[in-house]
């Protein structure tokens, strides 16, 4: 005990020395610039030297007590440690000593501890290999060195939240020195009892309000001072398990691999290059809600070390749930690797989940609990008031006062700048331009003739080669220093001219600026530019298609062109959006005739003109305003504009309203289909496919029933028809389908946006896309096809909504599913959420990635006329309860046939 307190007094000390005359030397301050910086001043980094103190501290009390053995061996021990903290320390002054220089010098401290203090890894506990440890020393040498090493860094590389580091390596201490008191080790137990108090001592001072940081030199030292006592450990008591120490820095050591493999493997970066896809950085921006969106948060300080010290918390608790099991199960080592096992997979589920937005609700901590937590860090505070008589104030002088009322004046300019977010003008306020090819040239070009309202002040390109050039002036940096630029120039926006860059790449880039909520605004794609007439400085804000973070595939243009050229089209539901989307890529194959039919004048006048503005040649476009109800009326269609090919998109596909309508849904969506193909059948019409959706898999729901119905009786009715070939495609709600225009006029009026149900759902895969799979599919079938798009994982809507908001710069209020001035408003019930799936079949593959084969679930015709027949008696006779028993009949003799 005598030696804890010793080392924690020594230790905190030394750090108040450094807070309060870290004004004299400037170079032990850490800058607040960078992409990993997470303070508001500048602070002493120096932080490792009140360590190395307490640890000094307690070799003196030892000698004083007359241990000199023990004195002996930390002297050491602390001689080998030297080495680490040194090329720290110069770091952490000069900030010129490469990652590489680091490690190489940490490999040559844990060769010198192997030698010195006999620190030498002996066994692993992985059969096979540890006889080959005791055989070779060279392998012994070359694990320890990796081992020691590895976890040096690890705990620099978790450093960068007050309390973060320095509290992980306090835990794992604490395990180690309660272990080591167990087997009567009483060296190491001093040992790790003297570093704990060490960093104690630190943590005062770092935690919670950061006044010091620990610095590459503080932990370099605590990694290496943890794997040598681990080391020592493992090697002198046998019953220990060498899966003991390794389970209790799971944690560091699961962040550094996966450090190596994101930046190494996936993004071809050198390891050590900074970003902030750390999973400490990824709570910070994303768990941590203690501002609201496009405010002046940035330069609020009080906010910044909220969310700071709030952060190191989420992993003291990552850190314990590996520390408690393996301080029961410290000599089971099958057990101790199951253990690690979870671990990863839990690290891996909560990283992804927070990267893919999807973070739990319980996991984000909102500004209310900040607020009662923040009364334990003034505790702190007024504790550190009566054992010190002062309490540091913030690092710097009357220039910071002087540059705090400048930060407030530019907060109020910034408040003003954010009520106007979402504007549809082309002010863009001070931008960054990612992309310096001819569209970035292009937008600096624009504003400086005030055809955009705005100022660029960097260019950002992947084009490594091109850091450091200027453009008119500009200075091009590569993608790494984004957080770091956004930091330092505090733009109001960001300009992603990429009109040439694959979806994936813009997805990536939008997920990397997301956090820092700023406005992104697109330049034309090169589609735009070719057909559409734009010019690069047309700007755009974002959509929820920008989102989907793979390359659309390939359509077959050629083989669209042959299949739709020349021939004379029906589409009913033509001003809806699968039905408006259709039409526009039916009129680039040039096409003979294309016939809009719809019921709703607003919407079919929309699209003709839309169609008519768009066509650079002669075609014939003809509006009929009908529906698919009237026979008469489409078999006249159908004879007078010679049709060959119809896509029926007329059937009622998403509505929070069909549960209060069953009969009018149950008209359109089964007997309108009915009357068209019945008069396809009296007509010399070559094809007709279907468009379906994704709730006829679920068999809950009116939309779900009827659309189900609706299949089956095509299927059934192909079998008794060889003049026309019948197919139908199932295809979930797009990203575009109607959410984005409904998301970008609700967040441009100030609006609450207005969602079904929190856990609807759509898929990512852009409208577009999606009508061009449906083209694809109408040029594989024969006849009887039923399709389903391979639209792969589901996104959840409300997530869209958050990520709309906040790259649009629109701050959102916080609450249960809402979050800010803008909220969520929940309609009524989506039937997706239904998962009551229609048949146990298994999905067929077809020559196409994206395109998979229903198997046929097939109703005799008789069966299925006749069934028809009675449905359309019983809606005349509007009797709803009659029409659904009809329906549920159909459908469960198909399922039996399914399962026979």
């Amino acid at each position: 005990m005598d030696i804890l307190i010793t080392s924690f007094l020594v230790a905190s000390l030394c750090s108040y020395l450094i807070v309060i005359s870290a004004h004299r030397f400037p170079f032990t301050k850490d800058g607040t610039l960078g992409p990993q910086k997470a303070h508001p001043y500048s602070v002493p980094r120096i932080g490792g030297i009140a360590i190395v103190a307490g640890m000094f501290a307690s070799i003196a009390l030892l000698t004083l007590k007359g241990d000199f053995l023990s004195a002996k061996h930390m002297t050491a021990f602390m001689g080998c440690s030297l080495l680490v903290f040194g090329i720290g320390l110069l770091e952490d002054i000069t900030k010129k000593v490469g990652a590489r220089t680091r490690l190489i010098v940490t490999m040559i401290a844990a060769c010198v501890a192997f030698f010195a203090v006999d620190g030498a890894l002996l066994r692993l506990d992985i059969p096979g290999l540890d006889e080959l440890l005791l055989a070779f020393p060279i392998l012994s040498l070359l694990c320890t060195v990796v081992a020691v090493a590895g976890l040096s860094h690890s705990l620099n590389i978790i450093d960068g939240y007050n309390g973060l580091a320095s509290m992980v390596a306090l835990i794992v201490l604490s395990a180690l020195g309660y272990i080591c008191y167990t087997l009567n080790d009483w060296f190491l137990f001093q040992l790790s009892v003297a570093m704990a108090g060490s960093v104690l001592g630190f943590i005062v001072w770092n935690y919670p309000h950061g006044y010091l940081l620990v610095g590459d030199g503080g932990a370099y030292l605590m990694g290496f001072v943890i794997g040598e006592i681990s080391v020592l450990l493992v090697s002198r008591h046998p019953n220990v398990s060498a899966m003991f120490p390794l389970l209790l820095v799971a944690y560091p050591v699961s962040e550094t691999l996966f450090t190596i493999y994101r930046r190494k493997v996936l993004r071809g970066l050198s390891p050590a290059t900074p970003d902030t896809m750390h999973l400490h950085s990824l709570i910070y921006h994303r768990l941590i809600r203690t501002y609201r969106p496009g405010k002046k948060y940035r330069r609020d300080k009080n906010r910044i070390i909220r969310r700071n010290y709030m952060t190191s918390p989420y992993l003291w608790g990552v850190t314990i749930m590996t520390t408690i099991p393996a301080l029961f199960f410290w000599d089971n080592t099958r057990l101790l690797y199951c253990i690690l096992l979870l671990f990863v997979a839990f690290y891996v589920w909560m990283y992804r989940r927070i990267v893919l937005f999807r973070s739990p609700g319980w996991l984000i901590l909102e500004l209310s609990e900040i607020s009662r937590l923040n009364k334990l860090s003034a505790y702190v505070a007024n504790a550190i008031r009566k054992v010190f008589g002062t309490t540091p104030s913030e690092p710097g002088n009357q220039t910071h006062a002087r540059k705090d009322m400048a930060d407030t004046k530019i907060s109020q300019e910034d408040d003003r700048a954010a009520d106007d977010a979402f504007s549809e003008t082309l002010n863009v306020g001070s931008t960054l331009v990612y992309g310096a090819g001819n569209s970035g040239r292009q937008i600096i070009l624009a504003m400086r003739q005030k055809k955009v309202n705005g100022k660029v002040l960097a260019l950002i390109d992947d084009d490594k080669g091109l850091a450091g050039q200027k453009i008119l002036g500009v200075k091009i940096h590569p993608p790494e220093m984004l957080p770091y630029l956004i930091e330092r120039n505090r733009p109001q926006s960001i300009i992603l001219a990429l009109p040439s860059t694959p979806q994936s790449r813009r997805a990536e880039i939008l997920q990397h600026i997301e956090p820092f909520h700023l406005k992104a605004v697109f330049t034309p794609d090169v589609h735009d530019l070719t057909y559409d007439n734009a010019k690069l400085h047309h700007l755009r804000s974002v959509r929820l298609d920008d989102m989907i973070d793979r390359d659309p595939v390939a359509a077959d243009h050629a083989a669209f062109f042959s299949h739709i050229n020349a021939h004379s089209l029906l589409v009913t539901g033509a001003g809806g959006a699968v039905g408006s989307e259709l039409c526009r890529q039916l009129i680039k194959l040039k096409p003979k005739r294309l016939v809009l039919l719809d019921f709703s004048e607003d919407a079919l006048g929309s699209i003709f003109f839309d169609l008519q503005n768009s066509i650079t040649s002669k075609m014939d476009i003809v509006p009929i305003l009908g529906s698919a109800l009237h026979y008469k009326h489409i078999k006249e269609i159908l004879n007078e504009y010679a049709i060959q090919i119809i896509f029926h998109a007329a059937s009622y596909k998403v509505s929070p309203t069909s549960e209060h309508n069953v009969i009018p849904f149950i008209e359109n969506n089964i007997v309108g289909l009915h009357h068209v193909m019945k008069a396809v059948a009296e007509a010399k019409v070559e094809q007709f496919v279907l468009i379906s959706s994704k709730h006829a898999e679920n068999l809950q729901g009116v939309l779900g029933r009827t659309q189900r119905f609706a299949e089956m009786f095509l299927q059934s009715f192909a079998k008794s028809q060889t003049n026309a070939r019948f197919s139908c495609v199932r295809l979930g709600q797009t990203m575009s389908c109607s959410l984005m225009p409904q998301f970008h006029e609700q967040l441009n009026r100030n609006e609450p946006i207005h969602i079904t149900e929190p856990s609807g759902i759509c898929y990512p895969v852009s409208l577009a896309e999606a009508v061009s799979l449906i083209l694809q599919a109408a040029v594989m079938s024969r006849s009887g096809e039923l399709f389903t798009l391979n639209m792969g994982e589901p996104k959840r809507v409300v997530d869209l909504a958050y990520r709309m908001a906040y790259l649009s710069g629109v701050p959102m209020r916080k609450g249960k599913y809402s979050n800010g001035n803008i909220g969520l408003h929940f309609t009524g019930i989506d039937e997706a959420k239904f998962n009551t799936t229609d048949s146990p079949q298994d999905i067929l593959k077809t020559a196409h990635p994206m395109i998979m084969l229903v198997p046929e679930c097939e109703i005799p015709w008789p069966q299925m006329n006749q069934a028809m027949e009675s449905l359309v008696k019983s809606l005349d006779d509007f009797n709803s309860v009659a029409a659904n028993e009809i329906i549920q009949n159909i459908l469960l003799n198909s399922r039996k046939k399914l399962v026979d």
